[in-house]
C-alpha cells in the first residue's frame, strides 16, 4: 500500500498553492497525460495563430503552439452516451503517430467521462472525468492513426468535445512528454514590444539543450487595455503569436513552443498588459526504445531484448483488467473497482483471473515466483524499494507498467525504464496462477 515516490511531476503530488496551478501527471502510451483542470481559454476566447511547426533542432515531434483542431459542435455533434467516435483533427499528418492535444469536454448532460482509445478498436489508455456541469480539460499525448485521435463517452452521457492540437510526433522512436507542477519563468507588467528571454535548459526540471525539444506554457494574460497578442519563439526563430490579449478581460492560454539549440526562449506582448508565463511541462527526445521492439530495464549492455508473448489465459486478463484502470483515483487501502493503492491494483487486476494475492507488496513479493527481469512477460509484477519491497506494478508489455502510483497521478501507464524504477527495483515475480496464493509459502 506503499505510495510510490515522486520521479520528476508524474508520482508526486504537486504543492501548488491553488487546484489550479497544479499540473497532475499520469503516464500513458508513449508518453504522459497531463490534467490541467483550469488549462483551456476563457469563454469567449479566439483561437491564437499556431507557432512554427518546425522543431528546435533534428527531433520527430513538431511543435503546433495551439490550434483547434476539431470542435464537436462545428458539425458532428455531440458524442452520444457509449459512442466510439474517431476524432479527425485538423493539421494533423496522416503519417503522425502520437499527438499532443488538449481535450476539453462541454456541455455534458449528466457526470460522466471521456475514455481515449489506442485506436479505432483498441482498449483504454486514459480517462477524462468530468461533473454534470460545466467543463473539464487534459492534455495528453495519445497514439493517433490517420490523422484521427480516438474516444468513448460514458454509457450515460452525452458530451460535446474540442481538442486543440498542441504537437505531433512522426518518429519511430517517440518524443517523452512531461509534466511538472506550474512555476512561472516570467511575470509582471509587459510594456508593448519589449522582449524578454527565458533559459528552460537544465531548469524547472528539464533535460539538457541537446534533448528539449519543446516548453508546454500556460501563459496568462490580463489589465490590458487594448487586444493584441504575446508572440513567444526560439530565439533564433521568428515569433509567432501563441496567446491572445483581450481588453479589459482575463484570458489563459496553453501552448506548446519550440526551444532554440540553446534551450532559449523570447517573449513578447504586442500591447501593454500584465502577463504570467509559467512552465507546466515540456517534450524531450526520448532515447527509449520503439513500440515494436521494447526492451525492459535492465538489461545488460548490448544484449538483445526478450522475445515477450502475448499474454494469454490468466494473464491476459490480468493485463487487460490493469489497462482499464489507467486513469482511475490512488486511494491509500483501495481495492477497485474505481479506486487503488499499489497492491490493491495488482491484487483486483489477478483476482478478475481467478487468482488471490494479499493486499500487501511485501507478500505478493513472497507469494510469487521470483525471475530475471530479462524473462519478463505480461502479467507479472515488478517490485520497488529494498528488501521491505514497498510498491508493486505490473506489467503489461512493450515495456510497459500499470502503476498505481499516489493521490496526485493516480493510475497510470508507465515505462519500466523510467530512471527511478530502474534505480529502485528490487525484482520481478510471476504470479502461478493456481486458485488461491494468499496463504501458499514463497517458492
Amino acid at each position: 500500500m506503499f505510495r510510490r515516490p515522486g520521479v520528476r511531476v508524474r508520482c508526486r503530488p504537486a504543492r501548488a498553492r491553488a487546484a489550479s496551478a497544479a499540473v497532475a501527471v499520469a503516464v500513458i502510451a508513449s508518453g504522459v497525460a497531463l490534467v490541467a483542470p483550469a488549462a483551456q481559454a476563457e469563454p469567449g476566447q479566439q483561437a491564437p495563430r499556431a507557432a512554427s511547426s518546425s522543431p528546435s533542432h533534428a527531433s520527430t515531434f513538431q511543435s503546433v503552439g495551439t490550434a483547434v483542431a476539431y470542435d464537436s459542435t462545428a458539425g458532428d455533434g455531440p458524442i452520444q452516451a457509449g459512442e466510439k467516435r474517431g476524432l479527425a483533427l485538423t493539421g494533423l499528418p496522416d503519417t503522425a503517430h502520437r499527438a499532443l492535444v488538449l481535450l476539453t469536454a462541454h456541455d455534458v448532460t449528466a457526470r460522466g467521462r471521456i475514455t481515449v482509445r489506442s485506436g479505432p478498436t483498441g482498449g483504454a489508455i486514459a480517462k477524462l472525468r468530468f461533473p454534470a456541469q460545466g467543463s473539464r480539460s487534459t492534455i495528453q499525448l495519445v497514439p493517433v492513426a490517420g490523422g484521427q485521435m480516438f474516444v468513448k463517452a460514458a454509457k450515460r452521457s452525452a458530451v460535446d468535445v474540442k481538442v486543440n492540437l498542441l504537437g505531433y510526433d512522426v518518429g519511430a522512436i517517440p518524443a517523452t512528454a512531461k509534466g511538472r507542477p506550474a512555476v512561472a519563468v516570467s511575470h509582471g507588467a509587459w510594456a508593448a514590444g519589449a522582449t524578454q528571454s527565458v533559459r528552460l535548459a537544465h531548469r524547472y526540471g528539464t533535460p539538457g539543450r541537446k534533448k528539449l525539444v519543446a516548453a508546454l506554457l500556460r501563459i496568462t494574460t490580463r489589465r490590458a487595455a487594448a487586444a493584441g497578442g504575446i508572440q513567444v519563439a526560439p530565439t533564433d526563430a521568428t515569433s509567432s503569436a501563441v496567446a491572445p490579449i483581450l481588453p479589459g478581460q482575463k484570458t489563459s492560454t496553453i501552448a506548446l513552443v519550440p526551444t532554440a539549440p540553446t534551450g532559449d526562449l523570447e517573449l513578447a506582448a504586442t500591447v501593454d498588459a500584465h502577463v504570467r508565463v509559467e512552465l507546466i511541462g515540456y517534450v524531450a527526445d526520448s532515447d527509449g526504445p520503439t513500440p515494436s521492439a521494447p526492451s525492459p530495464a535492465g538489461s545488460a549492455a548490448g544484449a538483445p531484448a526478450p522475445q515477450e508473448v502475448a499474454p494469454a489465459g490468466a494473464a491476459a486478463v490480468a493485463v487487460q483488467y490493469a489497462l482499464s484502470k489507467v486513469g482511475d483515483r490512488y486511494v491509500a487501502g483501495a481495492a477497485g473497482p474505481d479506486a487503488f493503492d499499489c497492491s490493491g491494483l495488482t491484487m483486483a487486476a489477478w483476482a478478475a483471473a481467478g487468482v488471490s494475492l494479499a493486499h500487501l507488496s511485501y507478500s505478493q513479493f513472497d507469494q510469487t515466483q521470483h525471475i530475471s527481469l530479462g524473462d519478463i512477460q505480461p502479467g507479472d509484477l515488478l517490485f520497488y524499494l529494498g528488501s521491505g519491497v514497498h510498491h508493486v506494478t505490473i506489467y503489461v508489455g512493450n515495456g510497459q507498467m500499470v502503476n498505481a502510483a499516489n493521490p496526485g497521478a493516480g493510475v497510470v501507464l508507465s515505462s519500466v525504464d523510467e530512471p527511478w524504477d530502474v534505480q529502485h527495483l528490487t525484482g520481478v515475480g510471476r504470479v502461478i496462477a493456481a486458485p488461491d496464493l494468499t496463504d501458499t509459502p514463497p517458492s
